[in-house]
């Protein structure tokens, strides 16, 4: 039903994170990773959908990039311990302060840098790196452009209904023109991915307590 290159990408992303032992709870705990991973994917994929032949990814690495983006949190957390609670901490005390910047701060790097060293190392696709380490800069349209956009449209998104750590719930415009798609598509297909709300937080629980 889903299809053979979304299965595979999907084991291949919950292999890749599955190592990683870190807490469940907190604002970059197991739960919160799989939740804003499985709703990020299945939107990131529908948004893919929507751009012009010429432009469109294949659906099955546009799936990955989104379950994958964040990597660099449970990296964090299963490898540094001590910063990835302090990490926790500060999120959790300033929600509205932007992610990057705590990271900046108490890490002197940011999650994307982390997860794209660890997925170059097991030399997974261009694509998905370029979407882990970009996927927070709007501004990016060097290779492979597309997939850092999709996943940042979709995190402006989920934002809005309270899920991950965008730096805003606005969609930018330069980005839907670069992707060639319309804000309203884009409400479009959150909406579809949203009516699948239960059985996306069925899997992430599932997910995050195997």
């Amino acid at each position: 039903v889903l299809g053979y290159e979304l299965v595979l990408n999907l084991a291949l992303g919950i292999a890749a994170a599955k190592p990683f032992k870190v807490p469940r709870k907190g604002p970059l705990g197991l739960d919160a990773f799989w939740q804003h991973a499985l709703y990020s994917a299945a939107l990131t994929q529908g948004l893919s959908s929507l751009l012009p032949t010429e432009l469109r990814p294949s659906p099955g690495l546009a799936y990955l990039a989104g379950l994958l983006h964040n990597l660099g949190h449970i990296l964090l957390g299963h490898l540094f311990k001590q910063e990835y609670l302090i990490l926790n901490k500060f999120i959790a005390q300033e929600p509205d302060r932007p992610l990057l910047e705590i990271e900046m701060e108490v890490l002197g790097i940011d999650h994307g840098q982390l997860g794209a060293w660890l997925m170059q190392s097991w030399r997974l696709p261009e694509e998905t790196i370029i979407a882990v380490k970009e996927h927070h800069n709007e501004s990016y349209r060097g290779p492979f452009a597309i997939f850092p956009l999709l996943v940042l449209t979709s995190d402006r998104i989920l934002r809005q209904q309270g899920i991950g750590h965008a730096s805003s719930g606005m969609l930018p415009s330069a980005v839907l023109q670069f992707l060639e798609i319309s804000e309203y598509e884009v409400l479009a297909v959150t909406k579809r991915v949203l009516e699948k709300g239960p059985e996306l937080t069925a899997m992430a629980n599932d997910l995050a307590t195997a």
